[in-house]
């Protein structure tokens, strides 16, 4: 017997609702349709996130218009009528990372200094569990709030300074730290080649929000 993805929808709500009374929803398998979006980071403009256990077309009716994004619970049901609509409107579907156990969880393996006004758009943009996000001081007490960091077991840090020049002269004197200043995303895999920082400084007038959130992530993966 043939199912249309409608009938095949209405039978996966029913089941799973039925199933739910005191039966957690079963991991559903990765498949390409699927990203990944860890729980501590904020939806960005565009996405749309759905707390429902079992997602079907009727609860994202007048949602989807400008959505370019669907975020979902990790362990979430979603219909096959809804993977084929989203595909049709070209419109990612995005599962939340599992919160880890406070037993598994470790501290940020990166510091993130940034300017005060940029603090609330980057910590929401960038994932705690990869830097730890912190608004900057003045250049010399962040030189050494930096080293301090790194000497309390931080691999990397970031520093995001409105007078970058003058970042990079306050660390002259503080012998733990590897400073060099990085003006592009692409050099950053040779300046980890050559020169081994363990401090990039940037100029918060020309990195935007995505940038540095993307180098974070490309430094992370680096250590790991």
């Amino acid at each position: 017997m043939n199912l249309t993805a409608t009938q095949i929808e209405d039978i996966v709500r029913v089941v799973v609702q039925r199933l739910r009374v005191g039966i957690a929803a079963p991991p559903v398998p990765a498949t390409p349709v699927f990203q990944q979006l860890a729980n501590n980071i904020q939806p960005a403009a565009g996405e749309i996130q759905v707390s429902d256990r079992v997602v079907t077309l009727e609860s994202l009716k007048d949602i989807l218009v400008d959505a370019q994004a669907i975020v979902v619970h990790p362990r979430a049901v979603v219909t096959p009528a809804v993977v084929d609509e989203l595909r049709k409107r070209n419109i990612r579907l995005v599962r939340q990372l599992p919160i880890p156990s406070a037993q598994a969880q470790q501290p940020a393996p990166l510091l993130l200094v940034t300017a005060q006004e940029l603090l609330p758009v980057l910590s929401k943009r960038v994932c705690a569990l990869q830097a730890t996000t912190i608004s900057a001081q003045d250049a010399a007490s962040t030189a050494s709030h930096i080293e301090q960091n790194l000497s309390d077991g931080k691999l990397g840090a970031i520093w995001c300074s409105a007078t970058p020049f003058a970042s990079v002269a306050a660390t002259y004197g503080h012998t733990r730290l590897r400073a060099m200043q990085l003006t592009d995303l692409r050099d950053l895999s040779r300046a980890i080649d050559q020169a081994q920082p363990n401090l990039l400084i940037l100029d918060c007038h020309t990195w935007t929000a995505p940038a540095i959130a993307n180098l974070v992530r490309n430094w992370y993966r680096s250590l790991r």
